[in-house]
């Protein structure tokens, strides 16, 4: 775990150089989160036959299985409540004005007085 909290922190500085060189956009996103991907699974190449055991184990269990799904479906509808897309008008203006603006630039720069 905590392998996976340095990454994202290499991860984030990796993304705010990209922005400060001017290189802002989807693709660079889309490489940097791919690249970050594979050296994650890489490292944690062990925690694939963890994992295969575990489930290995559930299916002998009917309870422990069923217990499983609850959990997995809650988590799911969990994640889609917290990962979607912002849709007041709050959240929107406060959150997301100034990472438009970076995007539309294809940079990070510095935004002289107040903007809100």
């Amino acid at each position: 775990m905590v392998e996976l909290a340095i990454l994202i922190g290499i991860f984030s500085y990796l993304v705010f150089a990209v922005g400060l060189l001017s290189g802002l956009n989807y693709l660079s996103y889309l490489s940097l989160g791919f690249l970050g991907v594979i050296v994650f699974l890489a490292i944690k190449k062990k925690v694939w036959e963890k994992i295969i055991g575990f489930f290995r184990e559930i299916k002998k269990d009917k309870i422990s299985l069923l217990i499983f799904v609850l959990l997995f479906i809650q988590a799911v509808v969990n994640l889609l409540g917290a990962l979607g897309p912002e849709l007041g008008f709050d959240a929107l203006w406060y959150h997301l004005t100034i990472p438009k603006i970076y995007l539309a630039q294809g940079r990070v720069f510095f935004i002289p007085g107040s903007l809100f």
